[in-house]
């Protein structure tokens, strides 16, 4: 076994940092428990030549470096093949596809065959990936960085939070305040921390933080124009709030394997997206809540959630050493064992 550093490469753009801001903080994350370095690329303009290139023979392998390529979807493989870096001696390539549920834009075998490794995120994408490339798809589902920006109980003045996407009963954050407030349930908002990418992820989580639930609704319950029309699946919002200690509180997306885990931990299932509907649901969930379920949640989230439980798959496969990587898995093992129910 030996010790191979790792490069990301990713397609960078302002678009990216504002809104890929838990992938940002995934590939600062593999660089450094890998020893390697953050690579931006830009997008090429050139889609001939790009297409062109894929068409070479594979690139020559080398001992050394290795490389991790980070797709924000399956239609971006092209465009980082495209690159130059791509075509430099490595010791392994290694193709990570976030939303890899667009498998209608997956390229071909002979294209996927240029990767050594091919991860994908959403567990029920894997006959697909699979019969492209065999035994090299693995499935390298959604995480957090739990151990670094995660926590256990606390005291927490929210009762319910709303982030991202809500169907339309939940977009309206003052009137949803005040229905809720009624209700003698606390509310926040959609939050606006400053400062932009990682400084603006962190800020985030410290409203997860202060959160008892965090409203989340599959994307099939709450659609929207950039969201799969058929698939579901949980998203970082998920992951980033168990993380924090948060339980999450909506229609779940159970068609996921991975929406299993948040069974596990305190799950407030909703049987439909109404504000109304859900009321008493949320107000007793909220006079039973305990401390102790943060921590629950925040544990399991260590030993089955965090990024580095997949970047340890990836140094399995290729029987690499990554130092700092074991020395973070034996702190969250060690802050995990303090709760036997993990």
């Amino acid at each position: 076994m030996t010790t191979t550093p790792i490069d990301v490469y990713m397609l960078w753009s302002e678009s990216f940092r504002r809104g890929w801001a838990p992938i940002e903080r995934l590939s600062i994350l593999a660089a450094e428990l890998f020893e390697g370095r953050v690579v931006p690329l830009e997008i090429p303009k050139n889609k001939v030549s790009e297409r062109f290139k894929t068409l070479l023979p594979a690139p020559i392998s080398a001992k050394g470096r290795g490389a991790l390529f980070l797709a924000k979807h399956p239609g971006e493989v092209l465009r980082l093949m495209g690159h130059e870096t791509f075509r430099q001696a490595l010791a392994f390539r290694i193709l990570w596809i976030i939303d890899s549920f667009w498998t209608d834009w997956l390229p071909s075998h002979r294209v996927l065959s240029k990767f050594d490794l091919v991860g994908f995120t959403l567990g029920s994408d894997k006959s697909e990936y699979q019969e492209r490339v065999g035994g090299r798809a693995v499935n390298l589902a959604w995480g957090s960085d739990v151990l670094g920006l995660g926590c256990v109980g606390g005291e927490r003045d929210i009762d319910i939070m709303r982030v991202g996407r809500q169907p339309a009963e939940w977009r309206e954050d003052k009137h949803t305040e005040r229905v809720l407030a009624q209700a003698g349930i606390s509310f926040q908002g959609r939050p606006q921390p400053g400062g932009d990418g990682q400084e603006a992820y962190e800020g985030l989580f410290k409203y997860y933080r202060r959160s008892k639930f965090i409203v989340a609704h599959s994307n099939l319950a709450a659609r929207w124009h950039h969201t799969h029309p058929k698939k579901e699946y949980i998203t970082g919002r998920w992951t980033d709030a168990l993380a924090a200690g948060a339980s999450v509180a909506g229609v779940a997306p159970m068609s996921d394997p991975a929406a299993s885990a948040f069974c596990n931990t305190g799950l407030l299932k909703f049987s439909t997206t109404g504000l109304l509907d859900n009321i008493p649901i949320i107000a007793d969930a909220v006079s039973r809540w305990s401390k102790d379920q943060a921590d629950k949640n925040y544990r399991y989230a260590l030993m089955h959630l965090d990024w580095r439980w997949r970047l340890n798959e990836i140094a399995d496969y290729f029987n690499v050493r990554a130092p700092l990587l074991e020395r973070d898995l034996i702190e969250i093992k060690r802050i995990a064992s303090r709760n036997k129910a993990v």
